[in-house]
């Protein structure tokens, strides 16, 4: 109910995939998308427990989400990240009941630029960014802050914006843990090489594709294995 519908995604970001695998029935993952002052603000969220307590702070994050950006009109991604992580504590009243729970997050601004190319405006707490540039399929990534969103942190690091232009028919991917925790039979982890090798042999391709070809990948790599994440 919460995550943003289809007409939407294909209006504010064009061409476009989305692998969401709940482990349950309701999810601790959970991604948003809204638009404004013509910016559009895409994230990708990881929450702390699966199932329904997951489910919770997916709300609890998608909430403080549309509070900090929609209603304060907060745009910088590091600001929103450290607004997220105050509100966090806040609501659950973390200082005063030990609760530890919270959220990773990969979180980008995209402005497109009279050149044709997008500006992309980038901060994560423990997630990084993968990006392509144009037609080069090689995969850079930036990493995020390490640091989450709340609970007990370090609060000498503090969130950071990073910037890139990105010109035509480059790509961007968010993701949460759950594709490079995923085991095997073996129980070995999927891990980032394997994704960022898949990523950059497919990303000269259409997104259908590209979606087929990971779902693939993690069809070929838990063969069987429950499901983790």
């Amino acid at each position: 109910a919460i995550l943003p519908y289809k007409e939407q995604m294909n209006r504010l970001l064009g061409e476009h995939f989305v692998v969401f695998k709940p482990r349950d029935v309701v999810s601790g993952d959970f991604y948003w998308l809204n638009e404004i002052d013509n910016k559009v603000i895409i994230a990708a969220v990881d929450c702390t427990g699966h199932g329904v307590p997951g489910a919770f702070m997916s709300l609890i994050g998608n909430t403080m989400l549309e509070k900090i950006i929609l209603y304060n009109k907060i745009t910088e991604p590091s600001i929103i990240l450290e607004k997220l992580h105050e509100e966090v504590k806040t609501v659950l009243r973390q200082q005063e009941t030990g609760n530890k729970d919270g959220m990773d997050l990969a979180l980008c601004l995209l402005e497109k630029q009279p050149d044709g190319t997008t500006k992309i405006s980038f901060s994560g707490a423990k997630r990084p960014l993968y990006y392509t540039e144009g037609s080069d399929n090689q995969v850079f990534t930036l990493k995020g802050s390490r640091k989450s969103i709340g609970g007990e942190q370090n609060e000498s690091i503090h969130f950071e914006t990073q910037s890139i232009v990105l010109p035509a028919q480059s790509c961007i991917y968010l993701c949460s843990d759950g594709i490079t925790d995923q085991n095997d039979a073996e129980r070995v982890k999927l891990g980032e090489g394997k994704l960022k090798y898949t990523l950059s042999s497919v990303a000269s391709k259409t997104m259908q594709e590209q979606y087929e070809a990971l779902e693939q990948m993690l069809t070929i790599h838990q063969r069987g294995t429950i499901q983790r994440d």
